[in-house]
């Protein structure tokens, strides 16, 4: 038996910096207090890690980084509130904070709380004040303690369940909130202000110390001086519903109820956690495992024992192995059940038998069991925002205003309104549909279980895009879901922007990790009730390959899956080799080769929708082949993505005018052509071809490739090249000429290629060619002979593929190149998005245009082009002329 705090953690291995920074200061008091007194934008990297106990990060925004210039210092503010409780006067308050001194955004958290981001640090101790005045806290949302607890966010009235697991979150929380007064000492002058009376019987516990879990005499009594080694996350919830994803918790309780529905104990899971390190294999996502069953009265002394285990052999030497999910794995489930046992002071009882588990989420009405109702509004990656006709920030001002309601913020980051009267309901429902918040039923599934963390440009760990680009993604997802013929499926999708999990990807049925600039780490198999970690599928996947890798997986997925099986369900069933291998020998028909950035594709949840397009890239060869680059004139021309509207069509996109453009730069060994975006995204990209599944980039091989200047040969046709001859060209400036401008440029057929450098003459130019069928492959080297070109390849069916093993039949294949057999599929135009080249000082006169008209440049453009053209049709003149007209307006 245990009697006194032991610490041994600091005998074995020399103490990270960190420890040294708890230890010093005075319980979480300096240098935050002197420093905050301070005139200065930002505090210095010891303060900033006392900060966060107090509920705040400091960050920059990378949007407005300017070199040589100090960094744009702000905090971003977390809220403590357990199983997602916010008061109506703690939400206006949060809404007024976020207008006047923050981005004019909130963020709903993935542990049920708000975020407000952009606080300068002179205006810190206002907001925070604010927030506790209004009944509201950030002590212990971030920090090397306790976080938030989360529990179940409906608020039914009729399940003594659901109750008591709200309960108890709130129990928890308060057992293991920090006892240090520098949070109101700092924030409030020492003034403490009025809050609920403490349940007694967490207070008593707090103090006892049964078998060396609290320290005497000490300001913070369960934790000591030097807090836990790093974050420690629980959960509460009822058998049944996992909406708290239970198994990534340190510690998860699942209450146990009698027959008549009275509370008699909890099961108990510890050691999940998903924060993992790229390249570090010694990190890792975990699974809570079962640790048994506790009595009700004993529920704060097993909690109390499991913080102590993890406080007093936790490693505090290295970081990324401080939480206590490597204790539990480096020790065993069964060292570590001892030593728990030895601080809670008696054996755990056998875990009981549970109901097979549930991801909920609640959105839409529902009853709440006393005659009231409650309300789950969908809150697309969380961000609750006022942006054109989508107002949701209005409207739940409004409405909270209106009828002094409370909300639960839930753990997939939406928000529930409950606590209304039934006559309320056309009300509410009015206001919501005025500002353009759409109901669940008219929001895409993939959208409404999907989750992304913030990331760029706040989040100081995010590697890549993710709140940003993840609409964008589900975007592109549904268009190729919908084209294999899997319309209704919705598998559970979530990303972050570092591999640190905060939107819990590794438990996605689909996951996406950002591993470098513009590419991904895909994880695949992870179960739709949150129950099983996905696995690595690729470690670096970049997002212009990302189509074709998914319709691959897409298409096998389809082919070989069981009746009613799920996406994830069916990549565990399989496996990530056998997925591999499909991905490896499948030819897809064609590439949609969709750009996925996020200023270009819209949210599929917002009003304003517009349907992801289709672009097919027009770039400009050199004629010389000793050359490397791919395009010509690289510093004169941008390339500016064209929509294919009618004139004078309104063009709903995202885009800022005002937005600089950026610069793909490419060699012969890359795959992309150098180029800038009217729409201004930042593309950032220096790409290479995309790698067998799960290996690094390599060079292309010589089998598709001229070995002088890197450019497909004839014999690699069917793959988007799309290049225009010199014939369309001006020799100039490597712009069309007016005779070709603003027409679509296709596929030259192999007859019409020069042999001497596998260019198309200009005579063939702009003759429309697709992809081969099956019928017209060379059977000595699986490629199409010329004679058989212009027809087009389409997808392969079920019937060409082997039921065992999920590969192509022999039968359907060339022998020699091992092909599957391609069904036609037709091409939809009705979206594409074509790229045109114009010269560095039109694309200005663009962007100055597209300022002064407050019109998006790519519509601008767009009509511009339009114009020009139907000026040509219309006059007998020169078009050389017309075109230098052009080029000067």
């Amino acid at each position: 038996m245990i009697t006194t705090p032991q610490n041994l953690a600091h005998k074995e291995q020399k103490p990270s910096k960190l420890e040294g920074i708890k230890e010093n200061s005075n319980f979480l008091r300096e240098p935050l207090a002197t420093q905050l007194l301070e005139d200065t934008t930002h505090f210095s990297e010891e303060a900033v890690q006392i900060l966060k106990f107090h509920g705040s990060y400091q960050q920059d925004n990378r949007d407005n980084r300017v070199k040589g210039q100090e960094k744009d210092y702000q905090m971003m503010l977390r809220t403590r509130n357990p199983g997602g409780f916010i008061p109506p006067q703690l939400f206006l308050t949060l809404n007024r904070l976020s207008n006047e001194y923050g981005n004019d955004t909130l963020r709903v958290t993935t542990r049920q709380g708000f975020q407000l981001h952009g606080i300068l640090k002179k205006n810190l101790k206002t907001v925070i004040s604010s927030i506790i005045k209004s009944m509201g806290s950030t002590l212990g949302a971030c920090g090397d303690l306790n976080r938030n607890v989360m529990s179940p966010p409906a608020p039914y009235k009729n399940s003594r369940e659901y109750q008591y697991a709200k309960d108890y979150a709130n129990r928890i929380a308060d057992l293991l909130t920090p006892q240090t007064g520098a949070y109101y000492e700092i924030w409030l002058d020492g003034e403490k202000v009025i809050s609920a009376e403490e349940n007694p019987e967490v207070k008593a516990a707090r103090q006892l110390n049964s078998n060396g879990t609290t320290f005497t005499n000490s300001e913070e009594p369960i934790y000591g001086t030097h807090y836990m080694p790093r974050k420690f996350k629980c959960a509460v919830t009822v058998p049944g519903d996992n909406s708290v994803d239970l198994y990534t918790q340190d510690v998860s309780l699942v209450v146990i109820t009698n027959e008549a529905g009275e509370l008699e104990g909890f099961n108990v899971l510890a050691g999940g956690g998903l924060g993992r390190t790229h390249r570090k294999e010694e990190t890792f996502p975990c699974l809570a495992q079962e640790i048994g069953y506790v009595a009700k009265e004993d529920i704060y002394e097993l909690i109390k024992a499991i913080v102590a285990t993890q406080r007093d052999y936790g490693d505090r030497s290295n970081r990324r192995h401080a939480r206590m999910k490597y204790l539990l794995h480096d020790w065993g489930l069964e060292k570590f059940k001892a030593k728990l046992e030895e601080y809670f002071g008696k054996s755990i009882a056998p875990f009981k038998p549970l109901p097979e588990w549930k991801y909920l989420d609640f959105l839409g009405w529902h009853e709440q069991g006393d005659g009231k109702l409650f309300l789950g509004i969908s809150v697309e990656n969380g961000r609750v925002k006022n942006e054109d006709s989508f107002q949701l920030k209005t409207a739940l001002r409004k409405i909270v205003e209106l009828f002094q309601l409370p909300m639960l913020l839930t753990p997939n980051h939406n928000i529930i309104l409950y606590e209304i009267q039934p006559q309320q309901q056309q009300a509410i429902e009015q206001i919501l549909a005025q500002h353009g918040v759409r109901k669940e039923k008219d929001i895409d599934p993939l959208v409404r279980y999907s989750m992304a963390c913030p990331a760029l440009p706040t989040c100081g760990l995010a590697i890549v895009e993710s709140e940003r680009a993840l609409p964008g993604i589900l975007g592109q997802i549904r268009l190729l879901l919908d084209k294999v013929g899997l319309e209704q499926e919705h598998p559970v999708i979530r990303m972050t922007g570092c591999p640190n999990g905060c939107a819990r990807p590794y438990m996605a049925e689909l996951g996406f990790v950002g591993s470098a600039p513009d590419a991904y780490q895909i994880w695949l198999g992870g179960s739709p009730n949150q129950t099983r970690l996905a696995k690595t599928y690729v470690d670096k996947l970049h997002i212009n390959d990302l189509e074709a890798e998914l319709e691959s997986i897409f298409i096998y997925f389809k082919q070989q899956r069981q009746p009613d099986e799920s996406f994830g369900d069916f990549c565990n069933r399989v496996g990530i080799e056998a997925i591999r291998q499909f991905v490896t020998n499948y030819q897809s028909s064609f590439s949609m080769n969709t750009d996925i950035n996020n200023s270009t594709l819209t949210s599929i949840n917002s009003e304003n929708n517009n349907p992801a397009v289709t672009n097919v890239t027009e770039t400009t060869p050199e004629n010389k082949p000793e050359e490397k680059e791919v395009t010509t004139n690289q510093e004169n021309d941008r390339e500016m993505n064209l929509i294919n509207t009618p004139v004078n069509t309104p063009v709903n996109y995202p885009v800022n005018p005002e937005s600089t453009p950026s610069v793909t730069t490419s060699t012969a060994s890359e795959t992309q052509p150098v180029n800038t975006s009217v729409s201004g995204e930042v593309a950032n990209t220096t790409t290479t071809p995309l790698p067998p599944v799960g290996q690094e980039a390599s060079q292309p091989t010589p089998s598709n490739l001229s070995p002088e200047v890197a450019q497909p040969t004839p014999s690699s046709f069917g793959q988007e090249v799309s290049q225009p001859t010199p014939s369309n060209f001006s020799p100039e400036v490597g712009q069309p000429t007016p005779s070709s401008f603003g027409q679509e440029v296709s596929q030259p057929t192999p007859s019409n290629f020069s042999p001497e450098v596998g260019q198309p003459p200009s005579s063939s130019f702009g003759q429309e060619v697709s992809q081969p069928t099956p019928s017209n492959f060379s059977p000595e080297a699986g490629q199409p002979p010329s004679s058989s070109f212009g027809q087009e390849v389409s997808q392969p069916t079920p019937s060409n593929f082997s039921p065992e093993a999920g590969q192509p039949n022999p039968s359907n294949l060339s022998p020699e190149a091992g092909q599957p057999t391609l069904p036609e599929k037709p091409k939809d135009t009705s979206k594409m998005r074509h790229r045109v080249s114009v010269r560095d000082e039109i694309y200005t006169k663009l962007k100055e245009e597209s300022k002064r008209q407050g019109k998006p440049v790519v519509q601008l453009a767009t009509e511009a082009i339009a114009e020009y053209l139907e000026k040509i049709r219309n006059s007998e003149s020169s078009p050389t002329a017309d075109e230098t007209n052009f080029k000067q307006e």
